[in-house]
Parts: C-alpha cells; sequence; structure tokens
C-alpha cells in the first residue's frame, strides 16, 4: 500500500509539471511563443510516459491533402524524423484518418501485429525504430486538425497516456486557435480550469466538492440511483433519502431551470446519454441558469465524473454556483470586445493617416527607439519595423535627403534637442527636397509628456508635397511677374484698385500724389468711392459712364465674354496738369473668388494728338469732299463709292445721287438708307442685280445694270447703275458708282411692252375663240342648210336639229365657261359663304353626273349614303362647290373609253372645332394624260390640239375654272395620270362647320305652279330675239306685251293700270333708251306699283360689272343671253306666282 502511495504520489509530481506547462500556454500572446511552448511540453509528456519520442502531426495545408510533421522531442539517444516526416501524403495514413475522424484514438501494443494487417502504415513505422505508439486526434471547435503521439511509451499506463495526450493535443489546439481567430478566450479558460478540476478530484474528489460544490451526489446510472453525499442549506432542492436519478433530473429541470438557457438540458442528462458520453470522456460538465435560489444565485454548473475501478456505472454528480465567474466573464468579454473595438478604430484612423503619411514612426525618446506604424517600401527596407532611432534618421539623411537639404534635417532630426523645441509647441515641421527630386514634409507630434511636461514620446510622419509646392513656386513665380507688372504700370498708370466683386471692397495697389484719386477711408464701397470720386472730378458727360462702367455688377457682366475691358473719360486737371484717363479693367477669377484689377492711366499725350491729327484730316477731307462735289455736279448722274463688304455701304453719296430720289442732302440719303444699298433697292431686283453685276465682275472690272431705287416719297425710280471696281495702292477694294436716272425711260419702256403683251394676248384670245367659236356655228349653220334643202325628209331634219342643239349647247358652255374665268380672276369678286347641306349638293351632283354618263356608257359609282356623313350642314359657296365636282366627274365621263368606270368618294376629316376638311377622289378608266399635258392643265384652252382628247371637244376652261375656285376657297388639288389606264383626282377642301342645321332646299310647290294668267311685258329692240321669247312665254300660258325698245316699255308700263303686269323682261343694248334707263324710268315714275314690280335683265352682257350695273339700275334678277328656258320660267315663278295668289 505504501509503495502505491509513492508511485501514485510520483505519477502526480509528474503530472503538475506537465499541467504547469499546459498552463503556461495561456500565456502565449502569439503563435511564436507558443511554438517555443510546444517542445518543453512534448518532453514533459514523453518523459512521464517513457517514451522515445514525443510529437504533433497538423494539416499541411486548408485543402487537407497531406500531414506534416510541425513538433518533436526525442529521448536521449533517438534519431529524430521530423525532416523525414513534412508533407506525409493523407493516403499513407487513410486508415488513421478514418480512425480520429470518429474521434477515436489509435494504440499499436506490438508493430508486428500490424504487418500482414497494414503493410503500407508498417513499411512507414519500422523505419523509425518504432515497436508501439499511441496516438490522439487533436479538435478544436469539433474540427479534426491534426493529431499528438508517442512511439513506445510504457504502455501500462495507456489509458493515462491517452488521456494525457488527449488534454494536451486539445489545449493546444484550443490556444493556437485562440491566438489565430481571437474569439474564444472565455472557453480556453474554462478548459483549464477544468482540467485542473479533473485532477484534483482523482486526488481528492470529496475535499473539493465539499469546498466548490453546494450539492454533491452519489449516482448509479445502470440502476437509475441518486444519493445524496452533501447538500447544503442554498441548494434549490434537497434529497434526504434514495431516489430515482431521472426523477431528480425532471423535477429539478420542470421546477428551478429557466428552460431558454438550457433546451437541451433533459436530452444531455438523461441516463442514455451520460453513459454514452463518459464511456469515452473522464467528465461531464453543463452550465445553465436557475431561478435564483434562497442565497441569490441563478448560474450553476453541474459535474459528473465517473467512478474508476468500480463495478457498474457509478458516478458522482456536484451542483455549484458560477454567478462569479460568469460575471468574470462577461467582464473579461465586454473588456475584450472593447480592446478590440479600439484597435478596429486605432486601425481605421492609421489607415486614414497612412493615406496621407507614407511614413509614420512612434519614437521614444526615453530609450532612442522607435517603431513603425505605417511606410513605404522604400523605408520600410532602409530601417525596418523598429529600432534605434538615431541609426534610422542617419540612413534616411544620406539615402533619403538631397545634399542640399542634409545639415538642415540633422538638425531638425537630432532627438537629443527634439524635448527642448516641442517645450511649448505640440508639433514642428520642416520641408526638404529628396534626392528623387520629390518634396517632403516631415513633423514631429508630441504624443507624451511626462508629469514635469517633458516630452517623452512623439509621431514622426513625412508626406509628400510635389502638388503644394508646385502650387507655392508658381504662385512665387506669378507674384514675382505681377510685381513686376505693377512696377511697369506704375510708370503708365496713375492709379490702380484691385476690387472685390462679390463684397464691391477694394484697396489701392499704388498712387500717384497729383492725381484725384486719392485714399478716402469713410468710403468703404467701391461704388460710393467711384460716385463721390465722378461728382467731384469727372467731367458731367463722363459721370454717368464712370459710375455704369465701373459698377461691380456691370464688370462682372463684361467678364461673362471678355477677359479685359477699357473706357475713356475727362476730368478736370489734376495737380500735374492731366485730365484725360483711361479705365482699364481685369479679370481676376480664381477658385470661386471673383476680383478685379482696375487701372487709371493719363491718355492727355495720346488724345492730344489724336486731335491735332483729327483736325488736320478732317480739314483734308473737307478740301478732298469739296473737289469731289465739284466733279461729281459736271457729271450726268449721281455718285457713289461704296466699301467692298457684304452690305456695300456707303463710303460717299454726291448731291446729285441725293436729289435724284428726293432727299435734301447726302447725309440724309445715308441716315435713311441705313448707309447702305440694301435698304434701297427694291426686294425683287436686290438678289438679282447683284447676281448681274458679281457676273460682269468675273468678266471685267465694271458693270452696268438697271433696277428700282425707293425714294424719299416712297416711290420707286429706275436708275441704271454704272460700276467700276477700284484697287487702292494699299490693296483696299472700293467700287465707284455712277448713277443715271432712267425712270421716264424704263416706264415708257415698260408700258410699251406691257401694251405689246396686252395686245398679243387679245390677238391671241381672240384667235383662239374665232377657232374655238367657229367650229360650233359652222356645224349649225351647216345642219340649217340641210334642213332647208330636205325640209320633206324628217329624220333628217330631225337629227340635224338634235346635232344643231348639241354645237349650241357647245358654244354656249364655252362662252359661259370664259366669263366664268373672267369673273374669277377678278379678285374683287368674292364667293359666297352661306349655310348648305352637304348630302342634297351630293345628290343632286349625282344626279346631273348619272344622266351624262348614262348618255356615254359609263358607269359611275357614288358613296352609299351620303347622308350619313359626320358633319352635313357646312359654310361656303354650294353653287361654285357644286361646279367643282360637276367640272370633274363630267371631265372623267367625257374622257373615257366606252363602258368605262367612274368611282367617286368622299370623306371628312375635322380639322378643329369649327372647321372641317372635305376629302374627294374621283377615279375613272379614261384615256389618261401625259406628264407634258398634266404640266399645263391648269391653263385656259390647254385642251385644243392635244391630240387624241381633242376629238372630245371639250372648251379646255373646266380645270382653268376648278383650279381657280380651289384657290379662292383655300382648296386642293392633285391629278395622277397613266395614258390609256386612266386618272385619279384628288380634292382637299376646308369649310366651316354650320352652327345650326342647314334649310334643305326641297322643290317648291310653287315652282310646279301653272303660269297662265301671268301677264310679262316684254322690251327687246331685236326682232327674232322678242319673236322667240315671246313664243317661249305664250307657251307657257303667260300674257305677253311686246316693245321694241326702252322708251316703248315705259310707255306700256305707264299706261297700264296698278298692278297690271306681274314683272318686265328688260334688255339692256336698246336704241332711244336702253334697259338701264328705262328700268331707272320706270322706278322713278311715282306710279304706285313702280318700286315693287320685278324687273329683270335679260341681256348677253354676263360680266360681272354687268350685273352689278343691272342691281344699281333698280333691276331684280338678271338673266343671260342665250336663254335658259328652265332659268327663265324658274325665274317669273318666284317673282310672280306669289304676287298672282295675293292678288
Amino acid at each position: 500500500m505504501e509503495e502505491y502511495r509513492d508511485d501514485i504520489k510520483s505519477k502526480l509530481h509528474y503530472m503538475d509539471e506537465i499541467l504547469h506547462k499546459i498552463s503556461f500556454m495561456s500565456q502565449a500572446e502569439n503563435e511564436k511563443q507558443l511554438d517555443d511552448m510546444i517542445p518543453s511540453i512534448l518532453k514533459s509528456v514523453g518523459k512521464y510516459t517513457a517514451a522515445d519520442r514525443a510529437y504533433v502531426f497538423e494539416w499541411s495545408s486548408e485543402k487537407k491533402e497531406s500531414f506534416k510533421n510541425t513538433f518533436e522531442w526525442c529521448a536521449s539517444g533517438i534519431e529524430p524524423q521530423i525532416q523525414n516526416l513534412q508533407e506525409v501524403p493523407v493516403c499513407l495514413m487513410q486508415n488513421w484518418v478514418e480512425t480520429f475522424i470518429q474521434k477515436k484514438n489509435i494504440i499499436i501494443y506490438d508493430l508486428e501485429e500490424i504487418a500482414e494487417e497494414t503493410p503500407q502504415e508498417y513499411e512507414i513505422l519500422k523505419p523509425q525504430n518504432i515497436h508501439s505508439l499511441i496516438a490522439v486526434p487533436i479538435y478544436t471547435n469539433h474540427k479534426f486538425i491534426g493529431f499528438i503521439g508517442l512511439d513506445n511509451p510504457n504502455l501500462n499506463q495507456d489509458r493515462m497516456s491517452m488521456n494525457l495526450l488527449s488534454d494536451v493535443g486539445c489545449h493546444l489546439g484550443s490556444v493556437r486557435e485562440n491566438l489565430r481567430m481571437m474569439e474564444v478566450l472565455e472557453q480556453q479558460h474554462n478548459n483549464l480550469e477544468k482540467s485542473l478540476e479533473e485532477l484534483q478530484k482523482e486526488k481528492n474528489i470529496l475535499d473539493v466538492l465539499s469546498i466548490d460544490y453546494t450539492s454533491v451526489y452519489y449516482c448509479d446510472l445502470m440502476e437509475d440511483l441518486i444519493l445524496p453525499v452533501k447538500q447544503g442549506h442554498d441548494t434549490n432542492v434537497a434529497i434526504t433519502e434514495q431516489q430515482s436519478f431521472s426523477f431528480h433530473i425532471r423535477y429539478y429541470f420542470e421546477h428551478f431551470v429557466i428552460r431558454e438557457s438550457a433546451p437541451d438540458f433533459m436530452e444531455k442528462l438523461s441516463l442514455d446519454y451520460l453513459m454514452e458520453y463518459l464511456g469515452h470522456h473522464e467528465r461531464f460538465a453543463y452550465r445553465f441558469r436557475c431561478h435564483p435560489n434562497p442565497a441569490g444565485q441563478k448560474y450553476f454548473e453541474v459535474q459528473i465524473v465517473r467512478l474508476k475501478n468500480v463495478s457498474g456505472f457509478k458516478v458522482v454528480m456536484g451542483y455549484r454556483y458560477i454567478d462569479d465567474i460568469i460575471e468574470e466573464q462577461e467582464r473579461q468579454k465586454a473588456e475584450l470586445e472593447d480592446a478590440l473595438a479600439a484597435a478596429n478604430l486605432n486601425g481605421e484612423i492609421i489607415d486614414s493617416i497612412s493615406k496621407l503619411y507614407w511614413l509614420i514612426y512612434r519614437v521614444n525618446l526615453e530609450t532612442g527607439t522607435y517603431e513603425e506604424i505605417s511606410a513605404g517600401n522604400e523605408m520600410h527596407k532602409l530601417t525596418g519595423r523598429h529600432g534605434k532611432i538615431e541609426e534610422a534618421f542617419r540612413h534616411t539623411i544620406y539615402t533619403i535627403v538631397d545634399g542640399e537639404h542634409q545639415e538642415m534635417m540633422k538638425k531638425f532630426l537630432d532627438t537629443s534637442t527634439l524635448a527642448d523645441r516641442l517645450k511649448d509647441t505640440e508639433s514642428i515641421a520642416v520641408e526638404y527636397r529628396a534626392q528623387s527630386g520629390s518634396w517632403h514634409l516631415a513633423r514631429f507630434i508630441v504624443k507624451k509628456r511626462n508629469p514635469s511636461g517633458k516630452v517623452t514620446n512623439v509621431l514622426y510622419v513625412v508626406r509628400q508635397i510635389d502638388k503644394e509646392k508646385q502650387v507655392e513656386i508658381t504662385y512665387k513665380q506669378e507674384l514675382i511677374k505681377k510685381n513686376r507688372i505693377l512696377s511697369g504700370l506704375s510708370r503708365d498708370y496713375t492709379t490702380a484698385f484691385v476690387l472685390n466683386l462679390d463684397t464691391d471692397e477694394y484697396e489701392f495697389v499704388f498712387n500717384q500724389e497729383t492725381n484725384h484719386a486719392q485714399k478716402h477711408e469713410e468710403f468703404k464701397a467701391f461704388s460710393d468711392y467711384v460716385d463721390a470720386y465722378a461728382s467731384a472730378f469727372a467731367l458731367p458727360e463722363f459721370r454717368d459712364v464712370m459710375r455704369r462702367e465701373l459698377d461691380s455688377n456691370v464688370i462682372k457682366k463684361h467678364f461673362e465674354t471678355e477677359d479685359e475691358y477699357h473706357f475713356s473719360f475727362e476730368t478736370s486737371p489734376n495737380a500735374a496738369g492731366l485730365s484725360c484717363f483711361q479705365a482699364h479693367i481685369v479679370k481676376e477669377y480664381e477658385e470661386g473668388s471673383h476680383f478685379a484689377f482696375l487701372g487709371f492711366r493719363s491718355i492727355d499725350e495720346i488724345v492730344q494728338k489724336e486731335r491735332f491729327y483729327k483736325d488736320a484730316l478732317q480739314r483734308v477731307n473737307e478740301a478732298l469732299q469739296h473737289q469731289l462735289d465739284m466733279i461729281t455736279s459736271a457729271l450726268p448722274g449721281g455718285v457713289k463709292i461704296s466699301n467692298d463688304d457684304p452690305e456695300y455701304s456707303f463710303k460717299y453719296v454726291s448731291e446729285h445721287f441725293a436729289q435724284m430720289l428726293g432727299y435734301d442732302t447726302p447725309e440724309e440719303l445715308i441716315e435713311a438708307s441705313g448707309g447702305t444699298i440694301a435698304d434701297l433697292a427694291h426686294p425683287d431686283d436686290l438678289e438679282q442685280g447683284i447676281a448681274h453685276a458679281l457676273e460682269q465682275y468675273s468678266k471685267a472690272d465694271h458693270y452696268e445694270i438697271t433696277y428700282r431705287m425707293r425714294c424719299k416719297n416712297g416711290s420707286w425710280k429706275y436708275i441704271e447703275d454704272r460700276g467700276h471696281k477700284i484697287r487702292k495702292p494699299d490693296g483696299v477694294i472700293e467700287h465707284w458708282n455712277l448713277i443715271l436716272d432712267k425712270n421716264e425711260l424704263v416706264e415708257k419702256t415698260i408700258a410699251l411692252e406691257s401694251e405689246k403683251k396686252a395686245n398679243q394676248s387679245k390677238s391671241d384670245f381672240l384667235s383662239r375663240m374665232s377657232h374655238d367659236m367657229r367650229t360650233p356655228l359652222n356645224g349649225i349653220i351647216g345642219l340649217m342648210d340641210i334642213c332647208m334643202k330636205h325640209p320633206e325628209d324628217r329624220t333628217l331634219v330631225d337629227s340635224s336639229r338634235l346635232k344643231a342643239r348639241v354645237a349650241a349647247d357647245h358654244l354656249l358652255s364655252l362662252i359661259n365657261d370664259t366669263l366664268e374665268l373672267s369673273k374669277l380672276e377678278n379678285e374683287e369678286v368674292k364667293l359666297a359663304k352661306e349655310d348648305f347641306y352637304l348630302p342634297e349638293l351630293l345628290c343632286e351632283v349625282e344626279t346631273i353626273a348619272q344622266m351624262r354618263a348614262d348618255e356615254e356608257c359609263i358607269t359611275i359609282h357614288f358613296m352609299d349614303e351620303p347622308y350619313s356623313i359626320p358633319y352635313p350642314n357646312l359654310i361656303g359657296s354650294s353653287l361654285h362647290v357644286k361646279q367643282i365636282f360637276l367640272n370633274l366627274i363630267t371631265n372623267s365621263i367625257k374622257y373615257n373609253h366606252k363602258n368605262g368606270t367612274v368611282d367617286c368618294y368622299l370623306k371628312e376629316e375635322k380639322e378643329s372645332d369649327e372647321r372641317v376638311l372635305v376629302d374627294v377622289t374621283i377615279k375613272d378608266t379614261g384615256i389618261g394624260m401625259s406628264e407634258d399635258f398634266l404640266k399645263n392643265i391648269f391653263h385656259p384652252f390647254v385642251q385644243a390640239d392635244q391630240g387624241a382628247r381633242s376629238q372630245y371637244k371639250g372648251t379646255g376652261l373646266g380645270m382653268a375654272i376648278v383650279k381657280e375656285l380651289l384657290d379662292r376657297m383655300g382648296g386642293t388639288i392633285q391629278i395622277d395620270s397613266v395614258e390609256n389606264q386612266g386618272t385619279t383626282i384628288h380634292v382637299v377642301i376646308p369649310f366651316e362647320i354650320a352652327e345650326e342645321l342647314a334649310v334643305v332646299q326641297e322643290m317648291s310647290e310653287l315652282l310646279k305652279e301653272n303660269l297662265s294668267g301671268c301677264r310679262i311685258l316684254l322690251a327687246e329692240d331685236n326682232e327674232l330675239n322678242r319673236e322667240i321669247a315671246a313664243f317661249l312665254l305664250k307657251d307657257e300660258g303667260i300674257s305677253v306685251t311686246e316693245a321694241e325698245d326702252g322708251q316703248q316699255a315705259v310707255e306700256c308700263f305707264l299706261k297700264m293700270p296698278e298692278g297690271y303686269y306681274d314683272a318686265v323682261l328688260m334688255d339692256i343694248m336698246m336704241p332711244a333708251m336702253d334697259g338701264y334707263q328705262a328700268a331707272r324710268a320706270i322706278r322713278g315714275s311715282g306710279k304706285k306699283d313702280a318700286e315693287t314690280i320685278p324687273i329683270i335683265a335679260m341681256t348677253a352682257n354676263a360680266f360681272a360689272e354687268d350685273k352689278r350695273k343691272t342691281m344699281e339700275a333698280g333691276m331684280d334678277a338678271h338673266l343671260s343671253k342665250p336663254l335658259n328656258v328652265p332659268e327663265l320660267m324658274e325665274t317669273i315663278r318666284k317673282f310672280c306666282v306669289g304676287k298672282q295668289m295675293c292678288q
């Protein structure tokens, strides 16, 4: 028993030594210190286990493809293997890795026993003279990171060796991981404490538990029993007798444990889990939080240790409160977090400062050492991370600093005097140039003083200042340049200011004593100073100019487009006798500041010379002007001299030229014309005249053109301009022009030409009309001759009469179209603007067009529903709209092939709330038109002699009338045609939309009334015409009284009773008394019905002027000859039927 006790003490001695070294591992501040400790620990473990070799293997890299022997201890006489065991492939240790991953240890009691089972491992271990070994995996945070092992240990204590290796490996991994990750300080402390507690339990478990634990229990996990060993008065639950372990755990959890702090309490303290866990571990520990016990304790830890060398599965379980431990851990954690935050903040500050300074040293003046905080590559290689500051500065001076600045830097970097130099300041700095040519700023900054105030620690920082230095050098150069300029300017300028345009503050740069401008402290604003100066010294006419041009806002406005400007002014003579000055203002903008440099300089000498030369030049010019006037007065026309610029501005104008245009003097002409020919020449002649002049100039140095010039009274006068290009000796070009008055000659020539053209037009018109009228007249006469020769052949007579009627209708159409075109060409004639109903108009057009189409065997298609158009009520001239549609459709019918077709389409497009566009398309399958014919289609008589089209016997005026009407209405027409294929006509006419429904004009029943019983007074001097008219009237049952002239008509009217005649049909051109006179005589006769009786003009005069005269004479209607019988009867019904009903 005594021997056993000595053996235990010996083991405890070695164990204490190992534990001491393991605990010392936790004090390592970096991995280097840890690596220095590991060999010593391995040595102690090797001696404790009597092993030949102790070692550690770790993964070679994160890829985990190989192991490397990182540490090794060898007993005396044992050959090291660490050099041979670097980068050992995993494939050679596959069985070991799989075992370690299962958290199992490897024990080889005799190497020869595995020779056949694992020959690969045998071949690796045998050369190392290994007979037996123990290897334990190293885990950190549940991750396998390597293993620790022993070669040839004392296997009698294999269990203790494995436990020891496990603890050493676990602690080694934890410490290394803590140092690397800086995150698990708390776990590291707990692991060490647990290891110490475990060893102490093995020595004297009851003593330890009685000191640290509030309650201790003896438990048999296999029998599910628990017995109290110790229960303090502060324990949460007391057990007085043997009871179930499971019941105790469940009761404790349900009544005291805060479940959020220990969600797996019941699982981890279950019998199965504890027996499984303690089967591989020496102890089990679990922390949780409870409801406070009577002593106010709320944090607890349960420790369970399995008893050794005891049958069954018996354990000792103890509860201890850990409130103070938790509190300490929380404090350490907070301190660690604060330290980490401070470190991060310091790191961020250093990173930020490092971007500005390329060198930062922390210097301890008491020890004469430095520590590098940040440095560029060059300085880092030169001085290293730390060392003696004197040596570092000496290297810097001779390696970095330019030779010119080395002595200065020796004094600045002398640390022996640095504390004194920093006695009363927090930093000192110096600039120096490096050998590379760049400029640096070195600075010492006080970091720490001792209690007496002496500097003990400083920061030494250096940054590159090339940009700042360059700006400084540039500024100095500019300053030198400005000083030189100011020195030079002071000779020419009497006064100079610097003006702040933003604040209106100013400063004198220099000022001559003799000058008016002197300093006045009472004027703070420059505008006030200028106002006082102008009022006191400037001549009246220059005062406002000075105030305006020297205003800060005006100066800014100038500087938007120019960098300097100047103006002149005059003052009363100053002390030096100077009175003429020029103000020169120069822009000085820089980095958001707005300044101006102002200087006043004397220009008296210049002004005096200018005035002298100006007076002399004026006298010479007056003499030359007098001579020139004498010369030009002898010429047959006026003279002008122009500059060679785009406007040909006047340089000289003779008096004769001015008087030619009605001006009293040349100066008046120049002022009225703006000094250029462009404002005198007629706009229609200017461009063409210049072109002709330039064309002639291209061939010679002179030209002759005729054009109109505007006179003073606004009239235009034709002049002949004879120009000569003169090149003066200095190369300047002038244009000398002789202006001749050709107005009378040109106007006579134009009048003759106009008369000639008019006569030619009349001749052409009469020739064409003669041809076009003779053709149908010849047919009518020929057909009448046939009727006279063969009166018995009724068929031949009827056929001839029908053909004669067609020829007569054609002749009438020709005359009507000619008259219509003549009326339209008279711009004074206005088209009617009246409400009309478009669908009704379309129906009338369709009716007339369909009759013509049936005669020509043409199929014509109209829109199906004319009454469905969106805007049926329009405002315009319905008569002319109908005429346009009929002319176009009739042409499509007339110039079509037999059995051809004509398609008519109409649509409306609203242009605004008041206007609508009527869009009409007419498409035919006719003979088409050539391109040459289309070019002239809107010219009168264009149909004549046009090949195939001439056989259709058109007047050639229809399209001219359509075009004129559309132009007057603001419409458009487009014609697309292909010969022998057909034509498409597209017409667009704008109309105003009628506000109210237009009255649909329906056939009045009155029009159908019989005229029998009506009495008409017929005045016609032509017997044939009177006979025909009387016949037509009597054929309608009308009673007719005939008069051969106007005089007889008046007499017949006067002698009959009042109301006898229902109407008067009055010819115009009659002997004795014409129709105008007769109408006036009737209206003025005084007879009661003279004012109301309808008088209808019946005349061959069909022009608008003729209609106007009939209305002025008092007539009510105008009918053109030859008479249209339906129109005649309709007019009579209009005036007479209602009258008869009233009677």
